[in-house]
């Protein structure tokens, strides 16, 4: 799934492997984050397969940079995937929940800290992403991104608030019924 991430992003401008996951930390959390290795062996079959191409980009003072472009072969293989149509549900991998799950093995005192934790670093990510993700969307004066772009992209950016209130509502709840026995 991250070689169509990476597709989708460089469809609107060229972008470095750091780029790629600044843009998936700052506006795709809830959706896809990977790790920057991944993304460059990601990268690395992709230029392989000659669905992007890199140039190296010189800068004094500084280490060189390798910047990277879509090919039209890897539009093409873009536009094949959004045509597929997704026929099996999402499974979330959530490690805090199987946690929250196994808890009355566990010390309550415990889970109590972790679920507050949990609340303030789900609050935290609520507050970047609403700022993060509303600068990407008003600011973007990039020629390749249509208003039907950012329609979606609000979309997106309205999924992701929902899905941090509700997380937060359930610890908020959570927190409370064991706070109260």
């Amino acid at each position: 799934m991250l070689e169509y991430v990476i597709l989708g992003l460089l469809i609107y401008r060229p972008m470095t492997g750091y780029d790629f996951e600044q843009r998936m930390t700052q506006i795709m959390p809830h959706i896809w984050v990977s790790k920057l290795s991944q993304i460059y062996t990601t990268l690395k079959k992709q230029e392989q397969r000659d669905e992007v191409t890199s140039v190296i980009e010189e800068q004094p003072h500084r280490p060189n940079r390798r910047i990277y472009s879509i090919t039209d072969k890897g539009r093409a293989v873009f536009k094949q995937w959004l045509a597929q149509p997704q026929t099996e549900l999402d499974y979330i991998k959530a490690p805090f929940l199987l946690r929250v799950f196994f808890a009355a093995q566990g010390d309550r005192d415990l889970l109590l800290t972790q679920l507050r934790v949990h609340r303030d670093m789900h609050q935290q990510r609520l507050e970047n992403f609403d700022h993060d993700f509303s600068a990407l969307i008003e600011s973007t004066d990039n020629k390749n991104v249509t208003a039907d772009d950012k329609f979606y992209w609000k979309t997106v950016r309205q999924f992701g608030t929902d899905y941090e209130l509700m997380y937060i509502d359930w610890l908020d709840n959570l927190i409370k019924e064991l706070e109260g026995n």
